[in-house]
């Protein structure tokens, strides 16, 4: 932003414009050059790492606190768009950014169930970041008698991850993961005691009970779909979704407008997963779930770093709203 002097320190922007948007966004820099994006929504709180602080998407905001290493700054913005800046001596001096320490390291990198599956190093910050999304949504389940389904868990470090994360802090989980490849499914249950891990496709596995949590992790293709379906139908408090691959979309989609674009293959292709990842986000909304889009892990380690993260709760309003949004998209994907 300009007119801004100095390192940020933290930074607090509330009264938004729009309804859609947090009622409150504090910020604050963390080890590793990133910044903690803490999201205010009425009575609930989401947590997010940036590399870097968007300040084109502050600019929904009418207030805005800035502490620097310089100064301290108040931006008052009105309704017409007219920006004050307020600038007054420094009030905060500069700290060494740390993060929760609990946070950065929900596991040990020695746990045996990691040495058992064969997982390396490499992948340990990726179980750490996904135990942060999950740790961010633990009010909003059950602690007693709490029942997870991860649909297509591969080689299952994550959903072991997850089970002793749980009952390191005191859940009773009944944590099941449903992988079609028998091979994996059987290693997976070989190696570990504490979930269940079951043979199945998506569509054949049918839970006794209630679902609390559903997880798609790196699921491709359609399957991730799948996983929504399930999800929705089985009426999960959660769901928690990390595409791979998005090649439904791309033989089907066909714009006039964008006729031009599409002649680029990759510019289709990753138009093709945007609008794939934006309709899945879409459908949840519209089915209640309050949804966000986030990073997965730094892109530097995978380009498939998104995940979709739903909490059961979404007013009528923003369910009406997704409906609309769905309906001015559908053409994309299937024109009359």
């Amino acid at each position: 932003m300009e007119n801004i002097e100095g390192e940020i320190l933290s930074a607090t922007f509330s009264s938004p414009f729009s309804p859609d948007m947090p009622s409150k966004v504090a910020i604050r820099p963390i080890e590793n050059g990133l910044y903690q994006y803490s999201k205010y929504y009425k009575d609930k709180v989401f947590h997010e790492n940036r590399e870097k602080i968007d300040w084109d998407r502050l600019n929904n905001y009418k207030q805005g606190l800035i502490y620097t290493s310089v100064a301290d700054y108040h931006l008052l913005k009105n309704k017409k768009g007219k920006t004050t800046l307020l600038k007054k001596p420094p009030t905060k001096t500069p700290t060494t950014p740390h993060h929760n320490r609990i946070k950065r390291s929900l596991i040990s990198e020695e746990a045996p169930f990691l040495k058992s599956l064969g997982i390396q190093k490499n992948k340990f910050r990726q179980i750490n970041r996904f135990l942060e999304l999950i740790e961010d949504i633990l009010p909003h389940l059950p602690k007693e008698k709490l029942r997870v389904v991860d649909l297509a868990s591969g080689k299952g470090y994550l959903t072991v991850a997850l089970y002793h994360f749980l009952k390191d802090r005191g859940y009773t989980v009944h944590l099941t993961g449903v992988e079609r490849r028998q091979e994996l499914a059987s290693f997976c249950k070989e190696q570990e005691n504490g979930p269940e891990f079951v043979a199945k496709k998506i569509t054949d596995y049918h839970p006794e009970g209630t679902v609390d949590m559903v997880l798609a992790l790196h699921a491709c293709d359609t399957a991730t779909d799948d996983a929504l379906e399930k999800g929705i139908s089985w009426k999960a408090k959660a769901i928690l979704l990390a595409p791979c691959c998005q090649q439904e979309y791309l033989k089907k989609i066909t714009s006039e407008v964008l006729a031009g674009l599409f002649q680029f293959g990759i510019l289709k292709e990753r138009f093709s997963s945007i609008l794939t990842d934006g309709m899945r986000a879409l459908k949840l909304q519209a089915a209640g779930y309050h949804t966000q889009v986030l990073e997965f892990i730094d892109s530097e380690h995978t380009k498939k770093n998104l995940m979709i993260r739903a909490v059961f709760g979404n007013s009528e309003q923003a369910k009406e709203q997704a409906k609309e949004h769905i309906k001015k998209l559908q053409p994309l994907v299937s024109p009359a």
